[in-house]
């Protein structure tokens, strides 16, 4: 049977795309479960079962119920999408894009399943499959923010940093507050190098009430791209050890024209 695992973490998560979360258990803390506390072999009940071992760090057993679920409600749009997320969480990408194209076939499951794939086209670094996906999204709904955020992390990934920005622009006029798209636009920014708008922007989300954990490092990024490592390294500091400060300073050399690096 194939062993799932949970991937580890790069240092850095540069763009942010509003996922589609599996609903949080409703457990109370400390409270186990067990096949025998399911007072039936009803929909609801694996599920809670599935969330709670997922939750527990038991992926292998979250995912062989989910499995389960499917095998008894082939048609339970709930059943695929917490399937769909579990496979993406872990990094089991292959089984996510399958999971996730099965859902899109489901009644009601066509927006979130090509949502679903859009981001697992990213996570496999298939920028141009990401931009059919979620241009297919919008085709079915115009007005759906996530796949319209999800077109433009497509572009910036594709390097298409002005029409990432346009988006970017559309949607923060609609929702100011929307600050994951803030987020990203500054950092679309910082990549097409305009780097002062990008600290600007990173700075108020980096602290205060828009703050996002994210924003940190992209602000240090920003600044390294920016060639200036002093105040990169001050927000890397307090957030990583010694070793991950020394690769992600390299990086920022790599990278940044004014240290002399490449460009993107």
């Amino acid at each position: 049977m194939t062993s799932f695992h949970r991937p580890l973490t790069s240092f850095c998560m540069l763009l942010s795309l509003s996922a589609c979360a599996m609903a949080p258990s409703d457990m109370s803390e400390g409270k186990a479960f067990t096949a025998s506390t399911e007072a039936d072999s009803g929909i609801g009940g694996l599920l809670r079962l599935a969330d709670a071992s997922l939750a527990g760090g038991d992926v292998d057993g979250g995912i062989k119920l989910l499995r389960q679920v499917m095998a008894r409600y082939p048609d339970s749009l709930e059943g695929q999408r917490a399937l769909a997320e579990a496979f993406f969480v872990v990094g089991a990408l292959p089984e996510a894009s399958i999971a996730f194209d099965q859902m899109r076939m489901l009644e009601g499951g066509q927006l979130e399943g090509l949502l679903g794939l859009g981001r697992v086209a990213l996570a496999k670094g298939d920028a141009a499959n990401a931009i059919g996906y979620f241009a297919e999204a919008l085709e079915s709904d115009p007005d759906e923010g996530r796949a319209s955020n999800g077109l433009a992390v497509a572009y910036d990934y594709s390097s298409r940093h002005e029409e990432a920005q346009e988006i970017y622009n559309k949607i923060l006029a609609r929702n100011p507050a929307d600050h994951a798209v803030a987020n990203n636009l500054a950092l679309s920014q910082a990549l097409s190098g305009s780097i002062g708008p990008a600290i600007a922007g990173l700075s108020d989300l980096a602290s205060g009430p828009a703050y996002l954990p994210e924003a940190r490092f992209n602000l240090a990024l920003a600044y390294g791209m920016g060639g200036d490592l002093a105040a990169a390294r001050e927000i890397l500091e307090d957030e990583l050890d010694s070793q991950a400060v020394a690769d992600n300073l390299a990086f920022y050399r790599q990278i940044s024209p004014a240290a002399g690096g490449g460009s993107f």
